[in-house]
């Protein structure tokens, strides 16, 4: 019993130690942040209602999220540098790891959807929505195959 509360003791001071130090760190990065945005000097004479609400709200939203799945999708240097040159060819401009994770979304988007929208019409039997599933799958990883042939 004293081992069990010992370990369950040691966890629970891991866990906050490992959030306080986030929380810690986070803070000092936001005040560096902070710093260095009060002494850039803006050169250019576009003002922040002139930016497009895209370019303003919603891309720096979806690149944030792909950067955050990015660091679960394991790429090795071979296919890093094949993709880096198709990205190239491409006109594309990415980072490879963030391409390698926008496709992953797009397939497990397009298979999700498909059996969304196709699985009613099976009464929801096991084969033919997994068989939809993967047909969408198929039809994202095509999409994204085409968009590197621009």
């Amino acid at each position: 019993m004293a081992i069990i509360l010992i370990s369950v003791g040691i966890f629970v001071y891991s866990v906050i130690l490992l959030v306080l130090g986030e929380k810690t760190a986070r803070k000092e990065m936001i005040a560096a942040r902070i710093h260095k945005s009060s002494i850039r000097i803006d050169d250019d004479d576009k003002s922040f209602e002139d930016i497009p609400f895209f370019d303003r709200i919603i891309k720096p939203v979806i690149d944030n999220i792909i950067s955050s799945i990015a660091t679960l999708v394991p790429i090795s240097e071979k296919e890093k540098a094949n993709l880096s040159l198709q990205l190239l060819h491409a006109g594309i401009k990415t980072r490879p790891v963030n391409y390698a994770t926008m496709r992953l979304i797009v397939i497990v988007l397009c298979g999700i959807s498909s059996i969304i929208m196709f699985a009613p019409n099976y009464y929801y039997s096991f084969v033919p929505v997994i068989f939809l599933g993967f047909v969408g799958m198929y039809f994202g990883y095509v999409i994204m195959r085409f968009s590197l042939s621009k």
